[in-house]
């Protein structure tokens, strides 16, 4: 009688290409926040508006991630969730200390700056500084923007780290009557000198759950009473999503060794441009807030002097240097030079008006089933 082949073990094949279990060295898993992808990547700056979404993306493809922080747990607690237990990783480093940046930098692959404050912070009392100079403020535009940027880009170059992303903004201009704007061209210009291949990303204005632009028209809107609005709010800006900002920060973080983005200029902007009046009726109209909000446009003068006066509060929500912002238009111009949206294949970005309704429903003075004809 004929002997019987002998079976062939074929269940841990199996059981390997349905779970994706390993692909490459350093990558297991099928995908997702409980897989662990070959990359390992510091964002500093990572407890932001815009960070919190990028962090998401990284979580969500299981990448090794440190999160450099400044000590607060608070700050911090919400990252944790994103990320599979092992994932993450939240350093301390100090902002005038480069050795500890490179100590939070670690072995990471790539380092992305989202480092960025829209007011300089300020002491209760006046304080003398080492440049002999005696006021209150704490954290200045060009320490935060030039200073931390440079010092962090050359952090980067001495751990060795292949990519360096430096977010910036599309208002960066050395000729604007803001300074937040020329500091962050400056900063770009620093991180250029440390890390000449470093990719720079400039977005226009950011939408998005507690952003700077929908949130804080509603928040003026219930807490002062009036929306201020520079030149009669003609100038012009070009708002994006943060979710959009985030993929292409992603593009470029996953594909490191890709030419077409290192040494880059990447500017990002939505796709419609809007007045600043026409964005104050948006959140009005949507929040039903039209008929009891004034939307007031005030000269140059009163609107510096409306800031000087609410800047002096803890996390002001209007200061003299955002009325000299708002006085420019920020639209995306041709430049041949940079990349866009259209370059990482995304052809269809979130459109600012559709999504408002989800940003800013809870500061409805109605129901919460109310509807407002033509933003569904």
């Amino acid at each position: 009688m004929a002997t019987l082949a002998k079976p062939q073990r074929t269940i841990q094949p199996l059981l390997q290409g349905a779970r994706g279990y390993r692909k490459h060295l350093g990558q297991y898993g099928g995908g997702g926040r409980s897989s662990v992808n070959d990359k390992t990547v510091a964002v500093f700056g990572a407890t932001g508006f815009l960070g919190r979404y990028v962090t998401n993306q990284l979580g969500r493809t299981g990448t090794r991630c440190f999160i450099p922080n400044r000590g607060c747990e608070m700050d911090v607690r919400r990252t944790k969730v994103q990320f599979d237990l092992g994932q993450v990783v939240f350093p301390f480093y100090s902002s005038s200390d480069e050795q500890s940046m490179r100590d939070a930098i670690g072995n990471a692959d790539t380092v992305v700056n989202l480092i960025g404050k829209h007011y300089e912070t300020k002491h209760l009392c006046f304080t003398r500084k080492e440049d002999g100079a005696i006021n209150r403020v704490n954290s200045s535009f060009k320490n935060v923007n030039v200073d931390v940027a440079g010092m962090l880009a050359r952090a980067a170059k001495a751990q060795g780290v292949k990519n360096f992303v430096h977010v910036s903004a599309l208002a960066a201009d050395p000729d604007s009557p803001s300074r937040w704007a020329q500091t962050k061209f400056a900063g770009e210009l620093a991180v250029k000198e440390a890390f000449p291949e470093a990719t720079i990303v400039r977005p226009a204005k950011l939408f998005g759950n507690s952003d700077r632009l929908l949130t804080w028209i509603a928040l003026m809107a219930t807490r002062m009473g009036r929306v201020p609005l520079v030149n009669d709010g003609d100038n012009l800006i070009q708002p994006i999503d943060a979710r959009n900002v985030a993929q292409v920060l992603m593009a470029i973080i996953d594909d490191p060794e890709n030419l077409d983005y290192r040494g880059k200029l990447v500017e990002l902007a939505g796709p419609g441009e809007f007045s600043w009046r026409e964005v104050a009726d948006l959140v009005l109209d949507t929040t039903h807030r039209a008929r009891v909000t004034d939307v007031e446009g005030m000269s140059m003068l009163f609107a510096r002097g409306y800031g000087m006066l609410l800047e002096q509060l803890p996390n002001p929500l209007f200061t003299e240097d955002e009325a000299l912002a708002m006085s420019v238009d920020v639209v995306l111009k041709p430049n041949p030079d940079a990349l866009t949206l259209e370059d990482f294949n995304i052809t269809n970005p979130f459109k600012m008006e559709e999504c408002a309704i989800s940003i800013v429903r809870r500061f409805r003075t109605v129901q919460h089933f109310g509807f407002v004809k033509g933003y569904h």
